[in-house]
Formats: C-alpha cells, sequence, structure tokens
C-alpha cells in the first residue's frame, strides 16, 4: 500500500473518531437536553391528565353538594317510594345535563334506596352496573358522611373493569341540618368517550391503566416508560376510594423534541464528516503535486541500489527539507558500506557464535525439561511420560522399584539442606550406577526416587533390589559419620498394562511396599541417626570424655535432693545426655570461636535448643524430653531463650540440667581454658543465681556437693 493510501486512511480514520466523539459528547451533553426538555413536557401531560381528572371529579362533587342538601333530596329519602322527586329532577334529559350517569340514594345501612343509571351518548336510561352494592357500603360508612356531615367525599371506583368517578354527600334540608336520612351519590363512568374527552382537553392521548404490579419510582408523583422511538407514556399515580394504589392516567406523548435532536444531532455529523472528507482530498492533492514524486524519487534509487552491485551511484535531491536530508545520509551510507565489507565477515562469525552459544542453551533447557537439577536424573514429568509409552508399547515383564531416602527431613533439620543434597546426589549415582543403561532412574521429588524395568523377570527385580542394598553396604559414610539408608519397596507384572490406570496402580502398590519397609525400620534408622549425631558431637571435640556420665550423676543427686519424683530421673539423665544434640546443625566457625560471638553468630547459636527440639519430637525415645530440651537455656529472670520463660514457668528439669551443666563445664578442662576449682564455681553460681539460675536450687546443689566434697576430703 502507497503512503497516498496510508495517509488517506489515516485521516479518514481519524475523522471517523473525531466524529465518533462528537457524536458520543452530542448524546451525553445535548442528547441529555433534549430528554431532560421531553421528561419536563411528559410530566406536564401527565400533570395536566390528572388535573383535569381531578376537576371532574370537582365538578361531580360541586353538584352533589349542590344536590344533597335539599328539601327535596332529604324528603324523597325519607320516603322513596314517591317518584316524583325522580320525574321531575332525575329525567334523563337532568342527568344528562348535570354530565353523571348514575345516581344512587342510599341509607346510612348501605342499602341502596333508589338508583338509575343513563347511557350519556343515547341519553337512555339502562341498568344499573353490577358491583355497586359493595362500593355503596364503602360510601355510607366512611367517616366524612356518616351521621349527617357536612362533608363530602371524591373518588373513584372500579365497578367491573371501568373506572368511574364517584361523589358523594349527606342528605340534609337545604338549611343542611338532620337527622340526615342518607347519603347522595353522584357517578361518571370513566368510559372511551370520557377519555377521549379529556385527551381533548389536555393536549394529550390519556388512557387509564389498572397494574397493580407497576410500582412507581421513588422521586415524585409522575413517572414516564419510553415505549419505542416514537412514544414515551406518562404516569400519574391514582389512589381508589379503598385507598387502594395501582391506578394510574397514562399521558401518549410523541418524541418530538428527542426525534427533533436525534435529526439535529445527524445533520452536524454529516457536516463534520464531510467537511472531513473534503480536508482528506485537498490534503492528497498536496501530496500528489509535492512530495510524493520526491519519494518516489527515492524509491527508484534504492531500488536501482538493490539490483546492481554499483555502490558509487549517488542520489541527487534538491532543496533543504527533510527528504533532502534522507538523500544525504543515503549517500554517505553507501560510502560506508564499501568500507564495512571488511567487517562483514566478522560480524557473520560473530552471529555463528551465537547461533551456537544458543543452540547450547536450548540443548541445557531441554535437558533441565527432563531431568532433574540436583541429582542429574530424570524427573517426574519424562517419568509420566514414560508410563504412557509403556502402555503404548503393550510390553511384559514391568517393574517397579520405589526408594525412599531415610531420615532426611531430620538431617536437612539438623545439618543443613546442603547435606541432605548431597545425600539425594549419593543415592542417584547408586541407583544409575546399579542399572546403568538396564532402566530409567527417576527422581519423583523430595527424597523419593522411582526405576522402571521394562522386559524383565521376577528373579532379576529381585536381584536388582539385592545389588541396592549391596551398594549400599559399600558406601562410605563420608557425609559427617552419616551412612546412607534407603527404604526399598518394588512390585512386577508379568503382563502388559492394559491402560494408564494399571501401571499407576502397579507404581502405588510398589510405593505402599517401601513406605511399609520405611515403617518396620524408621525407629531403629531414627535412633541410628541420633547415635551419629551424638558420635559427631564427640568427634568435633565439642563433648570431652565422661561428660555425660558426670552430668547424670549430678542430676540425679540434685534431683533427689530436691524431691523430684524417680519417675522423673529417666528424663533427667536423657536430658542430661541428650540437650545439647541440636549443636549438630551449628557451624564449626561459631561453635569452636574462642573470642566472644557478634550478634548474628549469638542469634545462630542460640538456634540449637531448637534444633534439639525438632530432632527429639521424630525419635520417639527422646520424644519426653523434647519440650525440656527447648528450654533448657530459659534463665530464672526470663533473659534466657528461645522463649523468655523466667521462674516457676521454667520445668524443675531444665532448672535442675543448667546448674549441673554449668558447673560441670567451669570443673573441667575444654580445649580454651583450664578447669577451675569448686570453689571458684560456686562463687560464679552464687554469682549468677537470681539471674541465670534458681537460687533455691544453687544453694542446694552447694550444699551436696560441698557435703560430698569434705567427705571425700576427710576420708
Amino acid at each position: 500500500m502507497g503512503i497516498g493510501r496510508k495517509i488517506a486512511l489515516l485521516h479518514i480514520s481519524l475523522i471517523l473518531t473525531f466524529a465518533l466523539v462528537i457524536f458520543l459528547l452530542g448524546q451525553q451533553v445535548w442528547g441529555g437536553n433534549y430528554l431532560k426538555l421531553e421528561r419536563d413536557e411528559v410530566t406536564e401531560n401527565a400533570a395536566r391528565s390528572l388535573a383535569a381528572w381531578e376537576s371532574e371529579l370537582d365538578r361531580i362533587g360541586s353538584q352533589v353538594e349542590d344536590w344533597g342538601p335539599w328539601d327535596d333530596t332529604f324528603d324523597f329519602a325519607r320516603k322513596p317510594a314517591d317518584p316524583t322527586y325522580a320525574e321531575k329532577n332525575l329525567s334523563d334529559a337532568a342527568m344528562a345535563n348535570l354530565g353523571v350517569d348514575a345516581v344512587i340514594i342510599a341509607d346510612w345501612d348501605g342499602r341502596i334506596l333508589f338508583a338509575k343509571a343513563l347511557d350519556l351518548e343515547k341519553k337512555r336510561e339502562v341498568p344499573l352496573a353490577p358491583g355497586w352494592d359493595e362500593h355503596v357500603r364503602r360510601i355510607s360508612s366512611l367517616e366524612a358522611l356518616v351521621q349527617g356531615g357536612k362533608e363530602r367525599v371524591e373518588s373513584f371506583v372500579m365497578v367491573g373493569t371501568t373506572p368511574t368517578l364517584v361523589a358523594a354527600h349527606p342528605i340534609l334540608t337545604s338549611k343542611k341540618a338532620g337527622p340526615s336520612p342518607g347519603v347522595l351519590i353522584f357517578a361518571r363512568t370513566a368510559d372511551d368517550a370520557f377519555l377521549r374527552a379529556l385527551s381533548k382537553r389536555t393536549q394529550a392521548d390519556v388512557r387509564f391503566l389498572a397494574d397493580p404490579a407497576k410500582e412507581p419510582p421513588p422521586g415524585g408523583p409522575f413517572f414516564q416508560e419510553i415505549v419505542d422511538k416514537d412514544t414515551v407514556l406518562g404516569y400519574a399515580p391514582l389512589a381508589d376510594l379503598y385507598g387502594r394504589q395501582g391506578y394510574y392516567l397514562v399521558s401518549a406523548v410523541p418524541r418530538l423534541i428527542t426525534m427533533q435532536g436525534q435529526q439535529q444531532m445527524g445533520a452536524f455529523l454529516v457536516s463534520v464528516i464531510a467537511f472531513g472528507l473534503f480536508f482528506v482530498a485537498m490534503t492528497l492533492l498536496i501530496l500528489r503535486g509535492v512530495l510524493l514524486p520526491r519519494l518516489q524519487r527515492i524509491d527508484d534509487f534504492m531500488n536501482a541500489v538493490s539490483a546492481g552491485e554499483d555502490l558509487s551511484i549517488r542520489l541527487h535531491l534538491p532543496g533543504n527539507d527533510e527528504l533532502s536530508k534522507i538523500a544525504a545520509t543515503m549517500n554517505a551510507m553507501l560510502e560506508r558500506i564499501e568500507e564495512s565489507n571488511g567487517r562483514t565477515l566478522r560480524l557473520f562469525q560473530t552471529v555463528r557464535r551465537e547461533l551456537e552459544e544458543r543452540e547450547k542453551a536450548e540443548e541445557a533447557l531441554r535437558f533441565f525439561s527432563l531431568h532433574d537439577a540436583l541429582t542429574g536424573t530424570y524427573n517426574r514429568a519424562f517419568f509420566e511420560a514414560e508410563l504412557g509409552q509403556v502402555v503404548e508399547e503393550k510390553a511384559g515383564g514391568i517393574g517397579i522399584i520405589c526408594c525412599d531416602v531415610d531420615g532426611l527431613k531430620l538431617v536437612n533439620d539438623t545439618l543443613g539442606h546442603s547435606v541432605g543434597d548431597t545425600l539425594l546426589i549419593q543415592t542417584a549415582q547408586i541407583l544409575q550406577g546399579v542399572f546403568q543403561e538396564k532402566g530409567i532412574v527417576a527422581r519423583m521429588g523430595g527424597d523419593e526416587f522411582v526405576v522402571l524395568l521394562r522386559n524383565v523377570d521376577e528373579g532379576q527385580m529381585q536381584r536388582a533390589c539385592q545389588r541396592i542394598r549391596e551398594s549400599l553396604e559399600m558406601v562410605k559414610p563420608e557425609i559427617m559419620g552419616f551412612r546412607l539408608s534407603l527404604s526399598v519397596g518394588w512390585k512386577y507384572s508379568r503382563r502388559p498394562p492394559g491402560d494408564e490406570e494399571t501401571i499407576r496402580a502397579l507404581m502405588r502398590d510398589a510405593d505402599d511396599t517401601m513406605y511399609r519397609h520405611k515403617l518396620s525400620s524408621s525407629q531403629s534408622n531414627r535412633n541410628a541417626l541420633v547415635q551419629a549425631l551424638m558420635k559427631m558431637l564427640e568427634a568435633r571435640d565439642y563433648i570431652t570424655e565422661g561428660h555425660s556420665q558426670r552430668l547424670q550423676e549430678l542430676v540425679i543427686r540434685l534431683g533427689k535432693a530436691v524431691g523430684l519424683p524417680e519417675e522423673r530421673f529417666n528424663d533427667l539423665c536423657l536430658l542430661a545426655q541428650f540437650h545439647d544434640i541440636g549443636k549438630v546443625g551449628i557451624p564449626d566457625q561459631i561453635l569452636f570461636k574462642p573470642g566472644p560471638l557478634t550478634p548474628e553468630e549469638r542469634k545462630e547459636m542460640e538456634r540449637h535448643a531448637e534444633i534439639g527440639h525438632r530432632i527429639a519430637q521424630v525419635v520417639p525415645g527422646l520424644l519426653p524430653v523434647a519440650d525440656l530440651i527447648l528450654k533448657h537455656h530459659e534463665w530464672w529472670n526470663g533473659k534466657g531463650y528461645p522463649l523468655g520463660l523466667q521462674g516457676e514457668e521454667i520445668p524443675m528439669e531444665a532448672r535442675i540440667l543448667a546448674i549441673t551443666d554449668a558447673f560441670d563445664a567451669m570443673t573441667n578442662d575444654r580445649t580454651y581454658r583450664k578447669a577451675l576449682s569448686e570453689e571458684a564455681a560456686f562463687a560464679e553460681l552464687r554469682r549468677c543465681s537470681g539471674v541465670q539460675f534458681d537460687p533455691q536450687l544453687v544453694e542446694r546443689f552447694i550444699a551436696i556437693v560441698g557435703e560430698n566434697g569434705e567427705k571425700a576430703a576427710t576420708a
């Protein structure tokens, strides 16, 4: 597409967009004003129709108010059998002249004493419409009329399905005296003729609507409803004699204002679009005469350059505009192209190297999409795909071996994830060494590995599991003294799996077998791991020889002295032996630092209580002292760690251990200092009494240890 067409399309798009914006703004501003004018007109029509309705009611009310307090009416109501009154005053012509089509006289019990109905169009008497009895009883019971009141009542009732305007007044003498023998009712049926007359008076098409389901919206007595693009209805709510809602005078109003506004808006938009198209045409003429020929010269020049190898040709475009500057730039570019030919080869070589590096990166991405990043074995996604492939191949002799690294969570919690990662890598190397190309080894996540074997028999499966166990026994415990332990389970199917669910069931069975093996050996594995952790502390020269035994003796002596029940002595011994087991997770550079610890190092050291607590929680034999291990560094004044307990909140066993452990540490040699005398140790215990240690336990401990020392010296 040429630039001229693009510019034309761009201008046309802008013009149409501008027209659309103008249209939307016009709808919001002008359209809103027209709608307001329309609403005002509809409201005015509804108000006029309601005023005409009420005017007619007032007219009938005035007439009944003239006829009610009249001696003739009063006498007739007392003697309704006398036809003289009706013949003289209520002839057809008289009723037509009054503009009422029903006259009813009733007593105060609601019984009709006299009634006459008239067809106003034909001016002849007709039977009274059924349904008046209920309305007459209602009118006779109104408080405004009862017992000869002097007020009149005006409203309307539904006689059948036709609204009828009614006005009533007590029958009195001409001097408006009583007692009143009854009530006089004038009625006017709001039939089509009545509504046509109402429409003529209001200059609007007025109809009556009975719709109890329609509720007027809040905000005013009148509301409106748009029927279509040509008509809008205005509603004036009415209430009948019984106070019931749901009746409306409906005025149909042509939407002349809105249609006129839309016509004006359309004419304005047409004018805008026409002017825009004229502007586009003028712009294109200018482009064709001034800009496009110069662009064509540039295009021809570029075609000539691309078609041949002669880079010496130049473009001469007179002038000082942007196109002339482009021509000068192109000429300078051609000069530099000749100079850059020598650099093309280097550029090609660079691109080739980048492509090779990209290929290597893509190969690495493909590898890691199918392999576990830590162990280098296949990952779960690849293994799942292989299961589907086994189903498609319909191969028999399928075996699945599930392996789980024992105690990995405990290792991660105590020694860190780096040690756990080393165990996972060692496991992967063992499995890959056992199966090599004969099986697919995959890490399924966490500490679980799976091996898939094809075309094997049950004996081969058993021998494969045996090779795994033999390989584990050959592995030296190189990782901080730990020997790798695996729980192994396997399942075999001689027949090909019928579908993917079958082979997944085989895998679940192998996994269940592995977990049963894991459960049966979990206790011994955990105990072995704890013993290995304690040996590690001894190997790191943190626990001196005999420290655990001396500490157990001291805590038992102090426990007996304070009256601790014998059943708690076992927990005391366990606490004395394993209270510092969490320090296996503390780095050596912090654990054996000769000088004072930094705040960060002290915070790391204080973690050993929580680490020991986690270890004890997973070893059933240590579970009774897990809480004591967590709290054995709490201080009497509440400034210990990790919970900040104080006083009696600290368990008795933890308070006993704190004193005995401090005493044994002070009175025995360590790598960084010589042992203190018992007197110096006692002095230090007293100095920390009430701060770090329970003051009563300190005095009790000094008493029993000092007493034993004196006995030993005497002996």
